[in-house]
């Protein structure tokens, strides 16, 4: 039974997982402890976000877990979505719930959990400094956050063509990322600028990340395209959808915007979407609402682990469920784009 003298602690496990022996490295959301240790063990639930880590570190050996908890106590939280990876069956049926974007159909699990904006920010501040933060200068026009991908097989050559389309036609547009102009921090591509073009790797109902998050969070007024159902978590005013496929169309919506000075007069629209994000849309938020809302069995199974995707591809069984999965992803989508339907 929980101690309720205590926090609840969850062990975080991601590709980027260190040791950190001073267990400086945490995060307290309400009464749940977020602690990135590799080497802990004292703790009451395992978080994996996405992947292992490749290389053993601290308790983690061959991206392998020994469960110091009950196994049904441990969640994972998927990243990519389905047009960039299947989490095979073998890896998502080791945890007790899945928080996901990807849908009961694309990703099978008896505690399937529908994330709404689950990811993690890339807004890199001292979560302090954002909770406090009240005001919010602003002294540039509009930025944009894309990298020079122009994978086909994704969404990717389309976001970039939509950008480099709208760079070539607004001058007021400055062009950030992997391959176009290089930052550390995703803070000096918003924090100075009214407006931010946000613009989905994949499109679907339900799925949005840290692009639409992020951009709320450092108080801009997103042009979206992206979930169709993005007005469910927040208010219809806070943001500005755009079409992905027509960038005339899209053109012509962001300039009128910014002529008619439509930041300024949705700010209240942008704020009650940023405190959602803070308190509501964000990781530590919904797994805490997973925990509080659990009923396990409370048994800890001496033996159990967790083992990463790699370590389990090795088996071929696995590995060929999971080409399987992805295989059937792969007709499932070309049937649906083909004929509109989600057959």
């Amino acid at each position: 039974m929980q101690d309720s003298s205590r926090p609840i602690r969850i062990k975080v496990i991601r590709k980027s997982t260190k040791a950190s022996p001073d267990k400086t490295d945490s995060l307290l959301w309400g009464d749940c402890l977020f602690c990135t240790d590799a080497a802990m063990t004292d703790y009451d639930w395992v978080l994996v976000y996405d992947e292992f880590p490749r290389n053993s570190i601290g308790t983690i050996k061959n991206e392998t877990e020994p469960l110091r908890c009950p196994p049904d106590q441990t969640i994972l939280i998927t990243v990519e979505p389905p047009s960039i990876k299947i989490y095979s069956r073998a890896y998502t049926s080791q945890f007790g719930a899945v928080l996901t974007t990807h849908s009961s159909r694309d990703l099978p699990h008896p505690n399937h959990i529908l994330g709404r904006g689950c990811l993690e920010w890339l807004y890199i501040k001292p979560m302090q400094d954002i909770l406090n933060q009240t005001e919010f200068p602003k002294s540039k026009m509009l930025s944009t956050i894309c990298s020079a991908k122009q994978h086909t097989h994704t969404m990717h050559k389309m976001r970039y063509d939509l950008t480099r389309y709208l760079a070539d036609r607004l001058p007021e547009l400055d062009w950030f990322g992997h391959g176009i102009q290089e930052i550390e921090n995703k803070t000096i591509a918003m924090d100075d600028y009214k407006y931010h073009l946000c613009v989905e790797n994949h499109l679907e109902p339900h799925h949005w990340t840290e692009k639409l998050s992020d951009a709320f969070v450092a108080m801009t007024l997103p042009f979206y395209a992206g979930d169709p159902l993005a007005t469910e978590c927040f208010p219809p005013e806070s943001f500005i959808p755009i079409p992905l496929d027509d960038p005339q169309k899209a053109f012509e919506i962001i300039r009128k915007a910014m002529d008619d000075g439509e930041y300024e007069k949705r700010l209240p629209a942008i704020r009650e979407a940023r405190r959602l994000v803070l308190e509501k849309y964000n990781m530590f938020s919904q797994t805490a609402d997973v925990i509080h809302h659990h009923r396990g069995t409370g048994a800890v199974r001496p033996g159990a682990t967790l083992k990463g995707r790699h370590v389990l591809r090795k088996n071929p069984l696995h590995a060929l469920r999971e080409l399987a999965d992805t295989l059937a992803y792969k007709i499932r989508s070309r049937k649906k784009r083909r004929t509109g339907t989600g057959a």
